[in-house]
């Protein structure tokens, strides 16, 4: 062997320990170790230390440190790299696979960096066309193998109560589902500034197996969580009124929510629980009770809220957040903030009759109040344009309509009835004179005017016994006779 072959032999051996060095402390492994790595199994690797001095040296001198810094600069540099971004990915599965760490640390980079590769055109044009038969295997022995541990591993977590560890298995998910640019984000939380370019159908397909995955956990999920809200032995014991046992139900929902990470099926569902059990107390007049339970649901409606678009009332997270902000309205104690929040169910459904209705009688009935008051102060000319008012905002409401019909015919005898009003007032208080003078200035011509004459006959019929009255009052009994 010549000279210069050894010292490529020699050098080919530190950079198999220097790659082992670095898988080592940037892949780390817990669990069962598997099979030592093979030589020339990570020749990309190799390539890549030999060319950044500075991380062979910093590798060689096992200085940590140095290492981070030196591997840092490597993911910045080499983003757009399809072979080295494959060498991290295989590397990334590989390890995760292995690894006992329940919160899918491993796991979850495993996952982004695979997704973006099977979704993109460079990648697809170093390793295999997308007509052949390597993209089917490789979206379904590697990325939805990787998805459904995910949601084995989530599903473990909350079941255990670990809500914190399941949050990274849902959130991958999710970002997956959201394709590129949610998944670019990610990965450069771990120093990688991944730079290749996405095909449009691939990430597509790559996102509906991501969706397929969640969308089987939550329908699991909830049909676990229907099966408690429907326990007819549960349901017995409930008070009259209340149709399901929704807080059992929402119960083995509540550990997903709480995770933090917002996924519209279960929000929706739970959401839409929360709706139903509104309606039933609302039957029941348990408005405190009802109280309670909007305050318990505004988590579950502000998570919502951003996964889903005004206007579209077919949709059940529409409805779900349709209904919640009716019943907040319904249960708001300022008559302005029940106009926001009925606007607010009609913004999200407007196909909601009940906060239709409820939102204008909301707007409706500050007008008639204060007809109402100025009808009291016999001010009926006023009276009738408050109600004109409220007819515009409801027209044809018939007790309203019967009001206004009401209150017209009063308008021309406004002046008339006041003076009845003095006339009556004044005879209750004793002022004959000023009763008999008011009751004088109704019209003759007036329909009010026989009552003019019945309240003048009255007082002066009291007039006129008023002094009998004081003679009979200052006599002894034997007196009187």
């Amino acid at each position: 062997m010549t000279p210069a072959e050894l010292r490529r032999l020699a050098r080919n051996l530190e950079l198999e320990i220097c790659v082992g060095r670095l898988v080592a402390r940037v892949l780390p492994q817990s669990g069962t170790p598997g099979p030592p790595e093979q030589p020339g199994r990570l020749r990309v690797l190799e390539d890549v230390v030999e060319k950044s001095p500075a991380l062979f040296e910093a590798l060689l001198d096992e200085n940590a440190d140095a290492i981070e810094l030196g591997w840092t600069r490597c993911l910045g540099a080499h983003g757009d790299d399809p072979h080295f971004l494959h060498a991290i990915a295989v590397l990334s599965r590989e390890r995760a696979l292995a690894t006992d760490d329940p919160s899918g640390g491993p796991l979850v980079f495993a996952t982004a960096l695979w997704a973006l590769l099977l979704g993109s055109d460079q990648f697809w044009a170093e390793f295999g066309e997308p007509d052949t038969g390597v993209r089917s295997t490789l979206l379904d022995t590697v990325f939805r193998e990787l998805c459904a541990l995910h949601v084995t591993l989530g599903g473990r977590a909350l079941a255990a109560g670990a809500a914190d560890t399941a949050r990274p298995h849902i959130a991958i998910l999710t970002d997956c589902q959201e394709g590129t640019a949610a998944l670019v984000r990610f990965v450069r939380e771990f120093g990688l500034r991944y730079r290749l370019t996405t095909g449009e159908p691939l990430m597509t397909r790559v996102s509906a197996i991501a969706r397929d995955a969640l969308g089987g956990w939550c329908a699991d999920l909830i049909r676990v969580a229907t099966d408690a809200a429907n326990d007819p032995d549960a349901i017995a014991k409930l008070p009259a009124g209340i149709k399901q046992d929704y807080s059992s139900g929402l119960a083995v929902l509540s550990p997903f929510v709480g995770a933090g990470v917002p996924v519209a099926p279960v929000l929706s569902f739970g959401l839409d629980w929360y709706s139903k059990w509104f309606f039933d107390l609302y039957a029941r007049n348990d408005e405190a009770e009802l109280r309670e339970r909007l305050a318990s649901a505004g988590e579950w409606a502000d998570r919502l809220v951003p996964l889903c678009d005004k206007g579209l009332g077919h949709l059940p997270g529409n409805k779900a957040l349709s209904a919640y902000f009716m019943f907040r309205g319904y249960t708001a104690d300022d008559a302005g903030l029940q106009i926001t929040e009925y606007e607010e169910s009609l913004a999200w459904n407007p196909a909601n009759g009940n906060a239709r209705e409820l939102l204008l009688q909301a707007r409706t009935r500050p007008h008639v109040r204060q007809a109402e008051i100025l009808y009291a102060d016999d001010r009926y000319a006023e009276a009738l344009k408050a109600v004109k008012k409220a007819l515009t905002i409801t027209p044809g409401r018939e007790d309203l309509v019967k009001f206004e019909r009401h209150v017209t015919e009063l308008v021309s005898e406004e002046a008339n009835l006041r003076f009845l009003r003095k006339a009556t007032d004044a005879l209750v208080a004793g002022d004959f004179a000023g009763a008999l003078h008011a009751a004088a200035k109704v019209d003759a011509g007036s329909p009010f005017a026989e009552t003019a004459r019945k309240i003048q006959a009255t007082t002066l019929f009291r007039r006129a016994a008023e002094p009998f009255k004081n003679d009979r009052s200052d006599s002894k009994p034997e007196e009187r006779w």
